[in-house]
């Protein structure tokens, strides 16, 4: 009985530690029962460790991650497993601390638990907007790219040619996917794919390079919502480091995208 119950016990630490981890990722569970499946595999490596202790008892960890979130790309599951390790250490040091303060096995554990689970509510629950998104992925030419981003209700700008919306890149960020770009405006050449696009503002017009990525993805509500949008570089005169994101952007995504929640079972 005792080993059911440390097995019970760890698979939940373990389901918290995913439901947590994906959420500071930016991924969304895949299904319930794939969840269930990695925590109750997370729980038996916990108990197979304290019965023959082992580094080998990680070497599941990476299916606990398939099964948790399903096909992702390698980007993702190395983000994923980190947050998720993260959040394991941060539920296995709260237990460890309300230990060695005299609080009881059982209350400790279930402090320690229902913390974690109170925790991924409330960021779960404090993401409700567009305007809440805080990153954005980019796709070019074989290259990827993760920036932090904001809305800018001020960004109106759209392209003449695809009337797609039109998000507005850093330079240093965006040499990091097209490395012709860092000489652009002195040599006056623009990298292939790149076109001009001219932008009025409050100070004066200007020309900005601009492309359409490959695969452009923003990280909403804990989830990654794939989006249709140009790209536009701003000059050097910019020093910000965000992404600015139009609100037409979200124009196009479902009612079910913008808001939180799990994925249903499939």
């Amino acid at each position: 009985m005792q080993g059911e119950m440390f097995w019970l016990c760890n698979g939940l630490f373990c389901l918290c530690a995913f439901l947590l981890g994906g959420k500071m990722a930016g991924l969304d569970i895949a299904t319930r029962r794939g969840l269930l499946a990695a925590s109750a595999l997370g729980g038996l490596c916990a108990l197979m460790n304290a019965l023959l202790p082992s580094a080998l008892w990680l070497l599941p960890f990476p299916l606990g991650l398939r099964l948790c979130y399903g096909r992702r790309r390698p980007g993702d599951y190395l983000r994923a497993g980190l947050m998720v390790l993260s959040a394991m250490l941060l539920t296995g040091g709260g237990m460890q601390l309300l230990r060695r303060l005299g609080t009881s096995p059982g209350a400790a554990f279930f402090l320690t638990f229902g913390g974690g689970c109170f925790l991924w509510l409330l960021m779960r629950l404090g993401t409700l907007s567009p305007g809440d998104v805080r990153q954005i992925e980019l796709h070019w030419q074989g290259r990827s790219l993760v920036l932090p981003a904001m809305a800018d209700s001020g960004n109106l700008l759209r392209d003449v040619v695809t009337g797609l919306p039109v998000i507005v890149a850093p330079l240093r960020a965006s040499c990091r996917l097209e490395p012709d770009l860092v000489d652009w405006h002195r040599a006056q050449t623009l990298p292939r794919g790149f076109r001009l696009l001219r932008v009025r503002t409050a100070a004066g017009s200007c020309l900005m390079p601009l492309f359409r990525p490959e695969g452009c993805w923003l990280y909403l509500n804990g989830r990654r919502i794939e989006t249709r949008a140009m790209v536009a570089v701003a000059g050097p005169e910019y020093r910000g480091v965000q992404a600015l994101i139009p609100s037409a952007a979200f124009q196009d995504l479902p009612p079910a995208e913008i808001s939180p929640g799990l994925a249903h079972p499939t």
